[in-house]
Parts: C-alpha cells; structure tokens; sequence
C-alpha cells in the first residue's frame, strides 16, 4: 500500500487536493521544532495558518537581504501569506503547541505537482 503521509523531519503532511497546477497540503509541525532555510523551485506557496503559539516564519529573495518575520499565535487562525517561487523561507516553532498550516502550491513549467516536501531544497 502506498504510504500517503509526506515528512519533513519532524513535521508531516496529509495531501488534501491535487487539480491541475494545484496541490494542497494539510501539515503537522511539533512543538518545539525548526524548519532549515529553503526554497522550491517549481512552486509558488501560500500558507494559511490554523493553529500553534510563538511560531516564527522567516522570508527573504536573496542570500544577503535581511529577513521578513511573520509571528504566528492562537489569534491568527486562517492568516495566510505568501512564498513566492524561489524565496528563501524557514520558520521556528516556540510554542509549547504544534504548529498546523495549509500549504496551496502552484506549479510552473508543466512540472507535475507534487508535496512541497519533494520540492524542497536547501541553501546551505
């Protein structure tokens, strides 16, 4: 039987819809946890926040330019922000809570739409 959980570390993804360019991913993120810095090649992605305390995303376009924050808590159920292709993106989880988020990919040049946690590339 195919395995239909993605993971990424200690965060895991349930995919919820795939149409056309389109893949949405429901995704789970321990307390306590941090994603590296990353960016996809093949997508752009909008991340609508559901649920967490204390969480901490971080973006930028270019390796030198400094950092954009968005904090995250309980009251920003459904805020949603974008992450354009190719930006470089991480975030940290200090909250005593996990963090739970829907991530909305588009896809480019006829890829295959696929998990973010596929497309996934770091820049170290």
């Amino acid at each position: 039987m195919k395995n239909i959980f993605h993971r990424h570390g200690e965060c895991f993804g349930i995919p919820l819809f795939k149409f056309g360019r389109y893949y949405i991913e429901l995704w789970f993120c321990k307390s306590g946890y941090s994603v590296e810095e990353h960016f996809h090649q093949m997508q752009d992605n909008k991340i609508i926040f559901l649920f967490g305390s204390r969480v901490t995303f971080f973006k930028r376009f270019f390796s030198l330019e400094n950092e954009e924050r968005v904090l995250l808590n309980f009251k920003d159920i459904f805020k949603s922000f974008r992450i354009p292709l190719g930006c470089y993106h991480r975030f940290i989880n200090n909250g005593k809570w996990p963090f739970v988020f829907i991530n909305v990919a588009r896809f480019y040049y006829n890829f295959n739409p696929i998990s973010a946690s596929k497309d996934f590339k770091t820049t170290i």
